[in-house]
């Protein structure tokens, strides 16, 4: 006879393989002292123990296998099983939720419009590996801007991750870190999908992967007092005979996803509450979210990803946990770089699904296109390029970021507009003759300006009626609708960061209207737009037009003393903000004991002028004539603007010191720094100022018909004999068998 008080839902009850381990390890003794313990008076049944403890719940009988000294029976069961069965059941219902989810990719989905109108595919078919840099050196201060980020990626040599390797058994934290539109939610919804599906080789156990996205959050934080309220909204069916209490035994094989960090409400104003009723603030949810050492799951793993302004700033919250706590947190930084170049050839084709015709023609146009080359890399620029050459909108190849983000955004609202509009686009110069899809982009203009300088995520159905656009927004794709709460309010937000990044820049050309945001930090962010526009509008023909037409419908919506008495005073104001930032050299680039600039796009105000110089193609006074290139070794970007301000500016190039020998230049192709300035040589045409006139091959089977005919016909150099060859004064030796 038990004299257990009544008997335990079954779901709690420990698994059969808990109860068998128990018996097995447990000596005679023991198992006396464990029934009296349970309060079990000794029968005949007793015989059975498997019989009188399979009602007993486990924290029960982990507690008295504890009092015991059988620690290690307890122990073993946590690491080994997942010891009741309502654990089981709801580990088997989470793997089932999320693989049959559809992965909403950010290569394709948030510029998808009629789906019926474009190549789409599902993510496990389209999806193709990215390059990533581990980036333990990336510990440095970075802004918001899509475009400078791209620009401070230190990656030498790309290499494809394998998506196992994304977390190894010995993290504890892993930040995926990248500029919008590289793929970051992408890998990690494919990761997730994966993992449930037992399709990743890892090597360390994992039960339970719960995906919390930052815009859910937005919307729920101010319903929610609790984490634990969180998982219980966001997965109801796991969490109806469970608790996070009941998941603590196997906490550490436990893994929370959260995407999207730089998307979440007030990301930077940790310490302030965001909303009257909620005791808790967005910032607070991810934070124990993510805190492995925290109150939620102590033990647990997690990734997150986002902006790198927004991982680093989190990243510095655990070093100041760590700083004050003394609980040591062992974080690894990823950064995705996008494609390599060998997979943005697969996901084109995969991406037109066998249509040889289009595929052709987009490779063609990036071969065609150093600037497209580049541009290709970023994952959702692919998507881009694929729609827009994919369909013939347009045959020319485009220069900039600028051009490509304007082009995106016109074929994004080509494909929503066509079934909202009463007139079908042909082509996009057809669209600027609509006046509805002109109100459309003024209203998503103006709306983008005041919540993107204001660092503001969420926004409401009252502030889209305010702009009274013909058109709902929502309907424009560029922005999604969510229901917040019970009461199902509309908030909505824009899908693609750097797509609100251009509209913003583009507002600010149009309007002028500079001078409120001059001490604003996300005004620093959309410089390299401004300086973009400001040169489209002298360079292509259709922009130049469709700016022209916003110009005059703002005009038209400005009062009186707006045009008469504000605007001239605009105008003075953003010609000086062009003037004052486009036409002076960095202090870093200037050495004031030499005749030459210092070229070193590893320093951050030297890349950032380089960028901008080719984005604007401005006219520039320079006091020099001579040129050295510090670093030789450049990412792609880098190398491609530091050859432009070289060419436009036909500036000398100085001989660095690693190419100088005792009696010549010495060229050993072998190093990657060599290699790159030979490049650099080439490509800029300009002149050599070199202290010799000969040059020494070391390992010259790596040089090319180009680079041997450029150094000898262009730079006019003398080759020096090799040394082996002299056995004399007058006598050269010619052996075929001696390399040199």
């Amino acid at each position: 006879k038990t004299t257990l008080n009544q008997k335990q839902e079954m779901g709690s009850c420990c698994l059969q393989e808990v109860l068998d381990y128990v018996i097995e390890e447990i000596g005679e003794e023991d198992k006396q002292l464990l029934l009296s313990s349970l309060n079990i008076t000794k029968s005949k049944t007793l015989e059975n123990l498997e019989e009188v403890i399979n009602n007993v719940t486990w924290p029960r009988l982990s507690y008295e296998l504890e009092r015991l000294g059988r620690v290690d029976i307890v122990k073993h069961i946590t690491k080994r099983t997942l010891i009741t069965s309502d654990i089981l059941i709801a580990s088997s219902k989470l793997r089932s939720q999320c693989a049959e989810d559809i992965i909403s990719s950010l290569v394709n989905e948030p510029l998808i419009g009629d789906r019926s109108q474009v190549h789409y595919q599902y993510n496990e078919n389209l999806y193709t590996d990215l390059a990533v840099l581990k980036a333990t050196e990336v510990d440095r201060e970075t802004n918001n801007s899509d475009r400078e980020a791209l620009m401070e990626q230190r990656l030498l040599q790309k290499e494809s991750i394998v998506m196992k390797d994304l977390f190894q058994s010995d993290d504890e934290v892993v930040f995926v870190r990248a500029v919008g539109g590289m793929g970051k939610t992408t890998m990690l919804e494919m990761y997730t999908h994966k993992l449930a599906k037992r399709e990743l080789n890892i090597d360390f156990p994992v039960e339970f992967v719960f995906f919390f996205s930052c815009r859910e959050i937005n919307l729920v934080y101010k319903d929610i007092e609790s984490v634990e309220e969180l998982f219980r909204f966001k997965y109801p069916n796991i969490f109806k005979r469970l608790t996070l209490t009941d998941l603590e035994p196997i906490a550490d094989r436990i893994l929370i996803i959260i995407d999207g960090l730089d998307e979440l409400q007030g990301v930077y104003e940790c310490s302030k509450k965001t909303h009257k009723r909620s005791t808790c603030t967005p910032f607070k949810l991810v934070f124990d979210l993510i805190n492995p050492k925290g109150h939620v799951l102590k033990g647990h793993k997690s990734i997150a990803s986002g902006r790198p302004k927004a991982c680093d700033f989190l990243k510095r919250k655990f070093i100041e946990l760590k700083e004050l706590e003394m609980k040591v947190i062992k974080i690894k930084t990823v950064e995705v770089c996008g494609f390599k170049d060998e997979d943005v050839e697969k996901y084109i084709e995969r991406f037109f699904n066998g249509d040889v015709a289009k595929v052709k023609r987009v490779k063609d146009a990036i071969c065609y296109s150093n600037n497209l080359k580049v541009m290709a890399t970023v994952p959702v620029f692919t998507w881009v390029i694929c729609n827009v050459y994919g369909e013939d909108l347009i045959t020319k190849p485009l220069n900039t970021c600028t051009e490509l983000y304007m082009y995106a955004c016109l074929v994004f609202l080509r494909k929503h507009l066509q079934g909202v509009s009463s007139k079908t686009y042909r082509t996009l110069a057809e669209m600027l003759d609509d006046v509805n899809f002109m109100e459309c982009v003024y209203s998503l203009m103006t709306l983008s300006v005041k919540t993107y300088m204001k660092n503001i995520v969420l926004f409401t159905e009252k502030d889209i009626r305010k702009l009274n656009c013909p058109i709902h927004l929502e309907q424009s794709g560029l922005i999604v609708k969510y229901e917040r709460g019970e009461t199902k309010q509309a908030v909505y937000q824009y899908k693609h960061l750097a797509l609100q990044e251009f509209m913003t820049g583009l507002f600010l050309c149009v309007t002028r209207g500079i001078t409120p945001y001059m001490t604003n930090r996300e005004l620093t962010a959309c410089a390299p737009v401004i300086f973009g526009i400001h040169r489209l509008k002298k360079e292509n023909d259709f922009f130049n037009d469709f700016f022209m037409r916003l110009t005059h419908l703002h005009a038209s919506k400005s009062k009186i003393f707006t045009r008469i008495i504000l605007q001239p005073y605009r105008n003075w104001k953003f010609e000086n903000y062009i003037l004052n930032n486009s036409l002076e050299i960095p202090n870093c680039m200037l050495n004031t004991d030499s005749d030459y600039l210092v070229i070193d796009p590893f320093m951050p105000e030297c890349q950032e002028f380089l960028t901008l110089f080719h984005e604007a193609k401005l006219k520039l006074d320079c006091p020099y004539s001579m040129a050295k290139v510090a670093n030789c070794i450049l990412y792609t970007v880098d190398l491609r603007n530091a050859i432009f301000f070289i060419k436009h500016l036909n500036l000398k190039l100085k001989t660095p010191t690693f190419l100088i020998g005792s009696d010549s230049l010495i060229i050993n192709m072998e190093r990657p720094e060599c290699r790159q300035f030979i490049k650099i040589l080439r490509e800029s045409k300009v002149t050599l100022e070199s202290p010799y006139s000969t040059v020494r091959f070391r390992n010259d089977l790596e040089l090319n018909g180009h680079e041997v005919e450029f150094l000898f016909s262009r730079l006019h150099f003398k080759l020096n004999i090799p040394l082996s060859m002299i056995e004399s004064e007058s006598l050269i030796i010619i052996d075929m068998k001696n390399p040199e």
